[in-house]
């Protein structure tokens, strides 16, 4: 049976394709593992990463979903007479941000074709992904700044307090899952760019 060629997990190149003669792979796509084999006979599986590209995206957008509906902070108040909460809409918020990454997320996992196989393929999602994540990352982190900071708030009896509270659960899983997606969607930009200098060989 012929050899197929068996490129190493995170190759941007489409099923079945074959390198021309003297073709070079980008610089910039990761390294094969030591021993890697890139001639299999047709019979032998492809081997795949564990875990998608995507997947971290998605799995980060499920942390900051399940983050909107655990303890969000810790009130560490200095009076009897004032205390913060966070509201329902503010946590419907985080939980329909946590959503929306993981439908972009799956959006960019299940293109109708890979993207190495169409010339010039819009980056549009990877872009999107990569600024929502960040975005929320900057976000999560000054809402705890602010809290661990103090501000100022009226209490029942109408004079000024320092309010003050700390991070809980809720919110450290939005912060380490927002971080995630951003990780996610670098990876994924790059692989997409990569794709896009190498569409040429694809048709």
């Amino acid at each position: 049976m012929a050899a197929t060629f068996n490129p190493p997990p995170g190759w941007p190149v489409p099923a079945g394709w074959t390198p021309p003669p003297n073709w070079q792979p980008d610089p910039s796509w990761p390294s094969a593992p030591a021993g890697w084999s890139f001639w299999v006979d047709g019979t032998v599986a492809r081997p795949t990463p564990a875990i998608p590209l995507y997947g971290w995206v998605i799995g980060g957008g499920a942390a900051v979903f399940l983050g909107s509906i655990l303890p969000f902070v810790s009130n560490t108040t200095n009076s009897d007479y004032a205390s913060f909460s966070i509201s329902g809409g503010g946590r419907a918020a985080s939980a329909l941000f946590g959503l929306v990454l993981i439908g972009l997320a799956y959006a960019v996992g299940h293109r109708s074709a890979p993207t190495a196989t169409r010339p010039r393929a819009s980056i549009g999602l990877e872009v999107t992904l990569l600024v929502l994540s960040a975005l929320g990352v900057l976000g999560y982190l000054g809402f705890a700044a602010a809290g661990l900071a103090g501000f100022q708030d009226q209490s029942d009896l109408g004079y000024s307090v320092t309010v003050t509270y700390s991070p809980s659960i809720g919110l450290i899983l939005a912060i380490a899952g927002c971080a995630a997606a951003a990780v996610g969607s670098i990876r994924l930009l790059t692989r997409a760019n990569a794709a896009r200098r190498q569409a040429p060989l694809a048709r």
